[in-house]
């Protein structure tokens, strides 16, 4: 759907880099951003990165004017004899147009003396490169009409922008796919432009006019262009809405229509930038909260934005975002007390440091029954005592990756239990680990679904539930039980790295909860954020809350003479031992976020299954006895008649059971929400925390401080841990 793109961003935690307002930026000759401010006096201020790639601090620039009132414009220049170097404009307090350019002899700090373009006092100005020769060309917009003035010609002369010059209270300039110029105007609400008419040539077509998005005043224009050179139009209207217009494809002179960017929040402010084919709009909403979304493409307009929030104690006012020399997109927010804070777009690894780095504060307690008799193990544990079965032979144990097949044609192999090793059904919890797959998020920008996997070498059988005049009775029948049993979940975090909901499997009956704090079902959390679930007796589903769940929806109906089969019987308690699996992790497989390589573990590509294949007759009279022991001394039934209701009760659960399915359980890898999780999870996010939970968790990990839940005296952990 247009304007709902689902794209994966993340950003930083915004950070203070002084006091500043009006944020503009460029890229100086060896690649390095500068950005330009007016100062809370007036004068212009300058901030630069270093070598290392940190910010020097802000300087006055050398002979800056007081009472600058705006519309600074910064822009590189590619005149031979200016090497490069930056050229910065400004509007002087009297409203004349002034400029000042870097000095190749004392670069990055050496600025020629401010001088002047225009004697005519202006309204606003815009600065463009000329193609075909590399000087600067700068529109300026008086009371009366648009003209321009070129380097070339040492700022000497003005030219009219056409026989009937329009004045406006705006101007912007794009390159078109050719290099020729385009200039807009803002005159009176609605958007009026004029192009070069051939490069080489400074001179302009007439004016014409693209209108307003139905006719809604417009209040603020920016122009960008996509890759293909195509030049867009982004229009904040009066009420805060935004809209774009774009060039047609193949054609600089044809345009499309107004279409609403129904996805991004009513905007106080809009800034766009599109260096090398980055295109992104940064916004500022009707609460002072700063917002990026991305171009998803020239016919599919923007993605749902991503938040950055808002600064502590502070409210944006103008968001200015720059592409640096890496590509990667940093946002500069100056806020209304009239300080610049910088937040900058995960990329590569440091995007993947902190989706992974968050998985210890998000990923769930699991509290295991205290009856319990399988308890979950790591992968390689297992797969350490047990055999790889394929219709020729079997190796093992141990089963190693040299002959465990990897990809999707393994499917069919499966493993099995080992003479050799007669008590691996009871697990080993104490090294057990989970397996965390995360994805990006379908119905939240920059959030995260973390697929937790724990893994049990064994499923015990399944306990029916038999109801009888509103009472009811769980019995532990004899099928059911398999080797290796795969459960997962998933949590659910916004883009700050906050938990906003868990699924839990529930053997294909799933469940999205919300917190305790929303939903009395919901999930709780401990202390440090971790959600809380209990893994149910002997088949291992997971719940939000300790207690008796029976499973419904089977494929059969048991009754008999007023007695009921109500489904299975699943027991969560939380008297039994934790599970920890944000400290007993690892991180298996990410999907949907742009990252660098990330290597999968050997066995976690295998398509096969987890157990024994096997199937065979339920025994109908041993299914009979087990059921005539609980009802007599449960429900104290005399014989004969408990032998007569069990006897009739088998062999309707015998029919509509049909055969012990003993399959071990297919791969992660092979389960059907491994690449989407299931609908209906939370698709908003709360307010804005106090602190990114995200950032926080990447500098922990990186400092390798111990994980939530662990005592003081923890041992401290890695991410290879």
């Amino acid at each position: 759907m247009q304007n709902e793109t689902a794209v994966f961003s993340q950003w930083r935690a915004m950070t203070h880099l002084g006091d500043a307002r009006e944020i503009v930026w460029a890229i100086n000759q060896d690649t390095r951003l500068e950005l330009f401010a007016r100062s809370s006096t007036g004068t212009v201020v300058h901030n630069w990165q270093t070598a290392t790639g940190k910010w020097r601090g802000w300087e006055s620039m050398p002979t800056s004017p007081t009472g600058v009132s705006g519309n600074l414009v910064a822009q590189r220049n590619a005149l031979a004899s200016r090497h490069g170097s930056l050229e910065l404009f400004a509007l002087d307090g009297d409203g004349h147009v002034i400029h000042t350019y870097q000095s190749k002899k004392d670069y990055p700090t050496g600025w020629s003396r401010w001088q002047a373009v225009t004697q005519q006092v202006v309204r606003a100005m815009a600065v463009g490169p000329q193609a075909s020769t590399g000087d600067l060309i700068v529109f300026a917009c008086d009371d009366d009409h648009v003209t321009w003035s070129s380097q070339a010609e040492g700022w000497a002369r003005r030219h009219d922008m056409g026989p009937h010059s329009p004045t406006g209270d705006a101007l912007r300039v794009a390159s078109n796919a050719d290099g020729r110029l385009a200039v807009f105007l803002l005159q009176a609400g609605t958007v009026l432009h004029a192009a070069q008419e051939g490069d080489g040539q400074l001179a302009f077509g007439d004016w014409a006019s693209l209108g307003s998005p139905n006719y809604l005043p417009i209040a603020q224009v920016e122009a960008g262009s996509y890759q293909d050179g195509r030049i867009l139009l982004v229009a904040r209207v009066e009420d805060g809405g935004c809209w774009t217009i774009a060039q047609q494809a193949g054609s600089a002179s044809g345009w499309g229509t107004w279409t609403k960017l129904t996805a991004l929040p009513p905007a106080a402010h809009a800034s766009l930038t599109s260096a090398s084919g980055h295109l992104q709009l940064g916004l500022v909403d009707l609460d002072g909260t700063a917002w990026v979304a991305q171009a998803t493409g020239p016919r599919s307009g923007f993605a749902a934005p991503v938040p950055l929030g808002t600064p502590p104690g502070a409210t944006v006012r103008t968001l200015a975002l720059a592409v640096d020399n890496r590509h990667g997109v940093r946002a500069f927010a100056a806020t209304k007390p009239g300080s610049v804070f910088e937040s900058e777009e995960l990329t590569g690894a440091a995007q993947r440091d902190r989706v992974t780095g968050l998985a210890p504060w998000v990923c769930p307690v699991l509290h295991v029954h205290p009856d319990e008799e399988y308890l979950p193990s790591s992968a390689p544990w297992f797969l350490d005592r047990v055999e790889y079965v394929t219709k020729k032979h079997i190796e093992g144990p141990p089963v190693t990756p040299a002959i465990l097949p990897r990809g999707p044609h393994s499917a069919g192999t499966y493993v099995q239990f080992s003479d050799k090793y007669p008590d691996v059904a009871a697990g080993d919890l104490d090294g057990a680990q989970a397996y965390v797959h995360p994805i990006a998020c379908p119905d939240i920008p920059g959030g995260v679904d973390y697929q937790v996997w724990a893994f049990y070498p064994f499923n015990g059988h399944a306990t029916i539930r038999l109801i009888y005049r509103g009472s009811t009775l769980d019995i532990p029948v004899k099928f059911g039980a398999h080797q290796g049993d795969w459960e997962g979940c998933v949590v659910r975090t916004d883009a700050w790295g906050r938990v906003i909901g868990v699924y839990a499997s529930q053997h294909d009956s799933g469940t999205w909860y919300p917190p305790s704090t929303i939903d009395a079902d919901g999930y709780d959390s401990t202390p440090s954020g971790q959600p809380i679930l209990y893994s149910a007796l002997d088949g291992h589903p997971a719940f939000a809350q300790p207690g008796d769940y029976p499973t419904h929806g089977l494929d059969f109906t048991v009754k008999f003479e007023g007695y009921r089969i109500g489904g299975w019987s699943n027991n969560a308690c939380a008297a039994g031992p934790a599970f920890d699996t944000g400290r007993h992790h690892a991180v298996i497989a990410i999907d949907g976020i742009p990252l660098m390589t990330f290597d999968t573990p050997w066995w976690a590509d295998w398509h096969g299954r987890w157990g024994l294949r096997t199937t065979g007759p339920i025994n109908t009279d041993e299914v009979a006895h087990l059921i005539d022991g609980y009802i007599r001394h449960g429900w104290g039934i005399p014989e004969p008649v408990s032998g007569l209701v069990a006897k009739g009760l088998a062999k309707l659960l015998v029919k509509a059971w049909g055969t012990v399915k003993g399959d071990g359980p297919e791969a992660p890898i092979e389960k059907g929400w491994w690449k989407k999780v299931p609908s209906g999870g939370p698709t908003r996010a709360g307010e804005q925390p106090d602190n990114d939970l995200a950032a926080a968790a990447t500098i922990h990990v990186t400092a390798a401080a111990s994980p939530p839940g662990a005592g003081a005296d923890a041992e401290e952990f890695t991410l290879a841990d």
